[in-house]
């Protein structure tokens, strides 16, 4: 019992320092986009003022002409919202898995937990449900988008559209299926931050 009340001021401790971070109050939002399933090649355009938007770049090389990964180039803050968009062309018309992500951890702090909140989600060329977070299902999480895990609760914090948003971490993702059609661009648009709850 001695050693379990001494260890609870140390996780106490660390969970304060991992709060007071900085690293924690300026991430990066990260969208994929993945037509893997149908090998529908994906071409991002670069022009992107606020995102860093690519093919990717890891993995096996025969899936990654199927799968864009777009990197924020501003980081969010917990001072407010901020805005962030990008365009990519499938070769094909299909199904494309939009997830919505957070940034891995350093390899140095593997335990630090980058999270970012989303809000405000739309899609020119293709059509996005419940983009506002605001409709929610049985389970209380927001409609037509899926956890990757479990759901991560809103905290106090407003939303952009109105009172909801998705709060995601990079193992802990949410997405649904967007449509596309051969050759249209299909431009995302978001608002996203920092979350970093107040310490109680």
């Amino acid at each position: 019992m001695k050693k379990i009340l001494l260890a609870i001021p140390a996780l106490l401790t660390l969970a304060s320092v991992h709060a007071a971070d900085p690293r924690i109050q300026n991430v990066r939002p990260i969208i994929t986009l993945n037509a893997a399933k149908d090998e529908n090649t994906l071409t991002p355009d670069a022009a992107s003022d606020t995102m860093q938007v690519e093919n990717l770049t890891f993995g096996p090389e025969d899936q990654r002409p199927f799968i864009i990964r777009a990197k924020g180039l501003k980081t969010t803050s917990t001072a407010g919202w901020k805005e962030y968009s990008l365009t990519f062309t499938p070769a094909n018309s299909g199904y494309v898995w939009l997830s919505l992500e957070g940034e891995y951890p350093p390899k140095e702090d593997p335990d630090l937990v980058l999270k970012v909140d989303f809000d405000d989600v739309s899609v020119e060329g293709a059509k996005i449900v419940n983009g506002d977070f605001e409709e929610k299902s049985a389970d209380a999480g927001p409609k037509a988008w899926k956890y990757s895990a479990e759901a991560i609760p809103n905290d106090s914090f407003a939303g952009e559209s109105d009172s909801s948003y998705v709060t995601v971490t990079a193992n802990n993702r949410i997405g649904q299926t967007i449509t596309v059609r051969a050759g249209e661009p299909v431009t995302v648009t978001f608002k996203a931050r920092a979350h970093t709850p107040p310490i109680e």
